[in-house]
């Protein structure tokens, strides 16, 4: 069976299939005193950061990793971490799939008076609902 990594996956983890084994991180969202993290049962989900990914897997294991809209969420000194280390567990031949928000997108929208400003934050940085998601 393969195994993939899907990073930062918030609220919409990968689930196993009989052709992949999805393991999701999702690091757990601190705002003030309150711990939010959101539990699948029928997902594996690790509440780890993707930082620390070479902690969990050896090099070259994995076969597919995705990193949908997170690296924006994490410095750029840790989204080249990331990205490296990703590199080093990856099996040769694997699959990165990386997606980040369009700036270009955001910046006509906002040029063009067309969105409003919480629609364009949230094309950017992510939505910031009470469940640490928009």
């Amino acid at each position: 069976m393969k195994l993939g990594l899907n990073l930062g996956c918030g609220n919409q983890p990968s689930q196993t299939t009989p052709e992949i084994r999805w393991v999701n991180f999702e690091p757990y969202y601190k705002y003030g005193d309150k711990r939010l993290s959101w539990s699948y049962s029928q997902y594996e989900v690790m509440d780890e950061k993707m930082q620390d990914i070479d902690k969990f897997f050896s090099n070259e294991t994995v076969d597919k990793i995705f990193i949908v809209h997170s690296l924006e969420h994490i410095s750029q000194d840790d989204s080249v971490d990331v990205t490296n280390k990703c590199y080093k567990i990856l099996k040769d031949g694997g699959q990165l799939e990386i997606e980040v928000p369009n700036m270009d997108v955001a910046c006509r929208h906002w040029l063009d008076g067309d969105c409003l400003h919480d629609t364009i934050s949230g094309m950017i940085w992510g939505g910031k609902g009470e469940d640490g998601e928009g």
